[in-house]
């Protein structure tokens, strides 16, 4: 049985909109009469846009939860340079204002950066009707943020299957990817992630199983 295509978060907010203005016309949901050439929903519309709109709820409630989390987590690591600054002050009263500060947020830093070393990276992009070259290009700077926001030591896992059985399907490159996801610190998602069936199967599996989710926002 074919299962039903869920809407997009764009086309849920303008089916949204449209309801709330009173009028169907260009409503992702609604059907288009050829009598009167006019748009009008359904008996089952408002049935499939409640349940998109409660579903992309639930999942921007889980989201907003996670980053709630990251956040506290930041702030325990900020705490390290926070410590360098009190470090520091002290240095300054003993009347060496800057080599001492400086040592301290560099120990600091050196710190940060030696936790973060071999951390395994997993990249998650969407790949339907993208070329070879444009998969590789928007890896590299997904790989480049990652660097940024983690150090330059990080290991980056080789999740591009270039070299596929000709007669792979979608499941078999979901199951490798979810190995190799098993063995990842940090999941790198690219922009529009949601709209891959194959990337939201493993940012629910990152996020089910402790695995840390980065999100990669704009071009």
């Amino acid at each position: 049985m074919k299962s039903e295509k869920k809407p997009m978060r764009e086309e849920i907010v303008r089916s949204l909109r449209c309801c709330a203005s009173d009028s169907c016309d260009g409503c992702p949901q609604s059907v288009k009469y050829s009598l009167d050439n006019e748009y009008r929903y359904d008996s089952e519309c408002l049935r499939k846009m409640a349940t998109a709109a409660a579903d992309l709820i639930d999942q921007l409630t889980g989201r907003c939860a996670r980053y709630a989390e990251e956040i506290m987590e930041l702030r325990q690591r900020l705490k390290k340079y926070e410590n360098a600054e009190m470090l520091a002050a002290q240095q300054n009263e003993k009347g060496c204002p800057f080599k001492y500060w400086c040592d301290a947020v560099k120990a600091a830093k050196n710190n940060n950066e030696k936790e973060n070393a071999n951390m395994k990276i997993f990249i998650s992009q969407p790949m339907k009707g993208k070329t070879n070259e444009e998969i590789k290009t928007e890896r590299e700077r997904l790989i480049a943020k990652a660097r940024e926001h983690y150090g330059e030591d990080i290991e980056v896992i080789d999740s591009f299957f270039e070299n596929a059985p000709a007669d792979a399907r979608p499941l078999w490159f979901l199951g490798k990817s979810l190995e190799l996801l098993s063995t990842a610190d940090v999941a790198v998602f690219a922009p529009d992630w949601e709209s891959a069936r194959g990337c939201r199967v493993e940012n629910h599996c990152a996020i089910m199983y402790g695995i840390e989710v980065m999100e990669v926002y704009g071009k």
